[in-house]
């Protein structure tokens, strides 16, 4: 009789661990990807005689109308620090691959959750990429869409909002 207490206590050990692992999992899942609704790579062409760096720095001056952190545009990037002791984040990354451009919603500024203040960042980057003299063919593509398939024509799904 004494042998079923170490069976029951590996048992529930196993249960634990198996629960343990689906849930880390999921919460990978949620990082890689987006949910569904959500679109946070942009990809656009650059006009010509134009340069990507203008396009990323007329999207700084709109994402920092109301932002509360101060930001600083680099060569591909947008930073911030998310709090005065931090380090300076990405909050939107460029990639140029002539002459096509991507803007990304950066999971590290995020985190694995899209909540209201990213939703905010989202839309000034498609107000700032829509009223750009420079932006043709811009298209919102989810994160986990490599071979950009699947256009919307806004990064918080609408009704209607395909691309054909």
């Amino acid at each position: 009789m004494w042998f079923a207490v170490p069976a029951v206590v590996a048992t529930v050990g196993l249960v634990g661990k198996l629960v343990l692992r689906h849930r880390q999992g999921q919460l990978a899942t949620r990082a890689l990807a987006d949910p569904p609704g959500i679109r946070t790579v942009a990809r656009f062409r650059v006009e010509d005689g134009s340069t990507a760096d203008d396009i990323l720095l007329a999207v700084a001056a709109e994402v920092a109308r109301g932002f509360d952190h101060a930001l600083e545009v680099t060569g591909d990037a947008i930073r911030a620090r998310p709090h005065p002791l931090a380090a300076t984040t990405d909050v939107i990354r460029l990639t140029r691959r002539d002459p096509l451009a991507t803007l990304e919603l950066t999971r590290a500024w995020t985190g694995t959750e899209l909540d209201d203040a990213a939703h905010v960042v989202l839309h000034r980057m498609h107000a700032a990429l829509a009223d750009h003299p420079a932006v043709r063919e811009l298209a919102w593509f989810a994160r986990q869409d490599r071979g950009f398939a699947d256009a919307y024509c806004m990064p918080v799904l609408v009704q209607g909002a395909i691309v054909p």
